[in-house]
């Protein structure tokens, strides 16, 4: 039985993390991507079809979103995030109410998988952009787990992922906040270990750090930055790394991310965060055009304003919508597909 068209299916892990006989496992298919498999435990109830993203469409909303340029006041919080800081002290915001976080973390081995942070310390590895989709494991179960206790829980992911999310949990809960981004797509982790390998090999050294988006030279001339156990390091401005370049290109993301379901205000987050890109940051928010990263913030529910509304340390100004999503295209638009993507993967 197939839950989905493949071409739609997300790796979301809903369906895993809901069924009572865990009668699905998550496998990596040949272009590197987890999708759900059924083994002979399943007793054809159909809860994992019911609660699938891909089959549902989001209900409408009567809240008015709001939209902000917004930086970190503390520049090595800035600094070491990708935009400007934000995701950082919306967490240490949760972090001080008793809450937790879930998000993107580098394994040992630098795959992205979820992991939870319960204080600053362990905050740390959530930061930062991850290019390759995450694997959420048992994720979605830990996080209902804090919820029913009662704690307050912040789960940061793709669009897609707070959409399994949410149709794992089948309902809503006061104290959950959720937290997507403007997202691109997601690049294959098999072609982002591939690649690690081969560096490793070049330089003939483990890994110690990586860093998608190293700001040395300025938010707006990005680096992939990689250091080696060895102490040698690889820093290439974005444009010109190999992995990047096939990221962008869109030449080795996930099927769905050419079909997404999930652009424009189809989400089920209560905020959106993104880079603050175009021109349009120049003339109307000029004292966050320094170079060191902008967030874009679009509050989409009550609980994310109160959230925002709440934040110390930041730097923030309400701006136009339509005019600061212009130069955020992957907000309303599906990856286009690359005629290459097959020789690529």
């Amino acid at each position: 039985m197939q839950l989905v068209a493949k071409k739609y299916c997300n790796g979301c892990s809903a369906c895993y993390s809901v069924c009572p006989k865990n009668a699905i496992s998550m496998r990596f298919d040949k272009e590197g991507f987890l999708y759900p498999e059924i083994n002979q435990n399943c007793i054809n109830c159909g809860l994992c079809t019911k609660i699938c993203p891909a089959n549902k469409k989001k209900a409408g909303s009567l809240f008015e979103k709001e939209y902000f340029a917004a930086v970190n006041n503390s520049d090595t919080e800035r600094l070491s995030g990708s935009s400007g800081g934000i995701f950082c002290l919306i967490a240490k915001a949760v972090l001080e109410k008793g809450g937790v976080i879930f998000g993107a973390s580098f394994t040992e081995d630098f795959s992205v998988c979820h992991k939870k942070a319960t204080d600053i310390e362990s905050l740390e590895s959530l930061k930062t952009s991850k290019y390759v989709q995450s694997q959420l494991n048992d994720c979605f179960k830990q996080v209902l787990i804090e919820l029913e206790k009662g704690t307050l829980v912040l789960f940061t992911g793709t669009p897609c992922q707070v959409a399994g999310l949410n149709a794992f949990l089948q309902k809503d809960y006061q104290n959950l906040i959720v937290q997507d981004l403007i997202c691109h797509g997601a690049p294959s982790p098999k072609i982002w270990q591939n690649y690690l390998a081969k560096l490793q090999k070049k330089y003939n050294s483990g890994i110690e750090y990586v860093n998608f988006r190293d700001k040395v030279n300025g938010w707006k001339n990005y680096r992939l930055t990689i250091k080696f156990k060895n102490g040698k390091i690889y820093s290439v401005p974005h444009s010109l790394d190999g992995f990047m370049n096939l990221f962008l290109q869109n030449r080795i993301l996930r099927p769905s991310c050419h079909n997404c379901t999930f652009k424009g205000d189809n989400r089920r987050s209560d905020i959106t965060l993104g880079d603050f890109w175009g021109g349009y940051l120049k003339k109307s928010a000029k004292e966050f055009n320094d170079n060191k990263g902008c967030s874009l913030i679009i509050v989409n529910s009550i609980k994310g304003k109160n959230l925002i509304d709440n934040l110390k340390n930041i730097k923030i100004k309400h701006v136009d919508g339509k005019k600061a999503l212009k130069g955020n295209p992957s907000y309303f638009k599906k990856a286009l597909l690359n005629p290459f993507r097959k020789i690529s993967l």
